[in-house]
């Protein structure tokens, strides 16, 4: 081992490791911060929350009213689909800190995650799942994990790019199957709605003191928060009201591809929660419809037919500030991937239904 001087080794990695880790939350630039973070992945991220299932932290929100969507009186950049501005109450509910990365993704793949059709029943309906396979209507082959894209963006511990809305679901199924018992009775893993996507990313109107997470790990269960008046419930950014490429990977940032998960906590909502603004687009469970939001059931409708546009959020690192405000609505078709287009995963009560019996079995598998 080397504990004297850093010509490599065990002793050399144990120093440089947490080192590297703590750059990402420092005051040198975005594409600096970056960077630290690439090599921190190339020399194996220690940290469980970027790089293990149970490490995942998960922020709390509690129940209560928050503003939703914007307008153009007081932010001159709403677009006409975030209209109108309204109110509305959500339950108690928590939020993945992070958006789900390479090394969390790839322990869904080797668990057999696209190998058991008990996760798929959206895509099989769909024909798009088949023996082990997916393959959407724009994909020229199939696929049993994401395509591989060239570094950085493939790092382990940055957020998991080009899947689908149905192999985020997915994931949310087999997190159900594996995790379930450790979540409160009556709630469920899930792809957030938009609605729990801009709470988490913009706060209620009372938001608590200071954030309140978890990791699943650990267990996850509701609790009483000190709340305080939030001061921007309508704010334009998850950390207040005007841009700033210290606090998001988009293009003012110049960093050029995704970054590592926790490479921009002075971004962070007054959850906790990062990367709400740039990196990576998210999917949320939520069809592309019109304002004010109606009731969850004609919304969030997991069987849609596959030309039901789903909603995501936040922009991405091609993206410029203006597309990612916490009121900014992206949506696609579920069947397509991309290069930027990620996901967040939620615990709510409305993802109740979702949850899986017990552990995956492959006896269970729809060929």
């Amino acid at each position: 081992a080397d504990d004297n001087a850093p010509h490599g080794g065990p002793g050399y990695l144990k120093r440089i490791r947490p080192a590297l880790a703590s750059l990402l939350a420092s005051d040198l630039t975005p594409p600096e911060r970056a960077e630290a973070g690439r090599s921190l992945a190339l020399l194996g991220d220690h940290r469980d929350e970027a790089m293990t299932i149970e490490g995942m932290q998960f922020a709390f929100v509690p129940g209560g009213p928050f503003r939703m969507g914007s307008d153009k009186a007081s932010d001159p950049e709403c677009r006409d689909d975030e209209e109108p501005a309204h109110t509305l109450e959500l339950p108690n509910y928590w939020i993945g800190m992070h958006p789900v990365t390479n090394a969390q993704f790839e322990a869904f793949v080797a668990d057999g995650g696209y190998r058991d059709g008990v996760l798929w029943p959206e895509a099989v309906a769909a024909e798009y799942w088949t023996h082990g396979w997916f393959k959407g209507r724009y994909d020229k082959e199939p696929w049993d994990r994401p395509p591989a894209f060239k570094n950085p963006f493939r790092l382990d511990n940055h957020p998991v790019v080009g899947v689908t809305w149905f192999e985020a679901l997915a994931f949310t199924r087999w997190l159900n199957s594996i995790l379930g018992a450790k979540l409160p009775v009556g709630f469920g893993f899930g792809l957030p709605s938009e609605a729990e996507w801009e709470k988490a990313a913009r706060g209620g109107m009372r938001i608590p003191a200071a954030p309140l997470t978890h990791t699943i790990g650990a267990g996850l269960r509701p609790e009483s928060a000190s709340l305080q008046d939030n001061a921007l419930p309508e704010r334009r950014f998850p950390w207040g009201g005007d841009v700033d490429s210290c606090c998001a990977n988009t293009v003012e940032a110049l960093i050029g591809s995704t970054s590592p998960v926790g490479a921009f906590p002075g971004g962070a909502s007054p959850y906790g929660c990062q990367d709400m603004s740039g990196n990576v687009w998210e999917w949320t469970r939520s069809h592309g419809s019109k304002y004010p939001y109606a009731p969850i059931a004609s919304r969030e409708d997991l069987a849609a037919d596959t030309d039901t546009a789903r909603v995501l959020r936040g922009g991405a690192v091609n993206s410029t500030a203006r597309v990612a405000r916490c009121a900014s609505r992206g949506r696609n078709d579920p069947d397509l991937r991309f290069g930027n287009f990620g996901f967040r995963v939620v615990v709510s009560t409305f993802c109740s239904p979702f949850l899986l019996p017990g552990p995956m079995n492959s006896g269970n598998s729809v060929h």
